[in-house]
């Protein structure tokens, strides 16, 4: 094991390079190393944070009053097309139909909203999950909320193109 080390030792030659390239090499490591916590930590808890997700949810909706409660996530089904999945995905209790739950933009608010899409693809409804949510979804231009409509509709057709292959 010692001849390991020091033939490794003899590859990089870590004397002869100047202070500053090696602060540099030192300060690059720290990064690198707090990245790949970072992504390790995300990726070891994204079942824990959606169901935090879901639990918030469903406390909203049983405040907003909708008959609506979200039973599990829906795990993401790869990488390609991943551009139209807009949000969050969850069954619903005693529903056919899924959820998703995804942000909407307007002006400087970012607001939770909830869109309910039938197993055809279609959008049932459109839930806001926040006080201010129903105040600024009607505030919307029809353009934008028919953009959200489409990509929703285009996120679960894409589910269904997946799961039928």
């Amino acid at each position: 094991m010692k001849d390991f080390i020091k033939k490794i030792r003899g590859c990089i030659p870590v004397k002869s390079l100047p202070a500053p390239v090696k602060q540099w090499g030192c300060f690059a490591a720290w990064i690198g190393g707090l990245l790949l916590a970072g992504i390790l930590l995300w990726a070891l808890t994204a079942s824990f944070r959606s169901h935090l997700m879901l639990n918030g949810v469903n406390k909203s909706l049983s405040r907003a009053g909708p008959a609506y409660q979200l039973e599990a996530p829906i795990a993401s089904l790869g990488n390609p097309g991943r551009a139209l999945q807009l949000g969050a995905w969850f069954t619903l209790k005693d529903s056919p139909s899924w959820a998703v739950v995804f942000p909407i933009i307007s002006g400087t608010s970012l607001l939770a909203m909830l869109a309910v899409v039938s197993p055809g693809g279609e959008l049932e409804a459109i839930i806001p999950l926040s006080n201010g949510g129903k105040q600024t979804l009607e505030d919307l231009p029809a353009g934008t909320v028919l953009i959200y409509k489409r990509r929703v509709e285009e996120s679960r057709a894409l589910f269904n193109r997946r799961g039928s292959e």
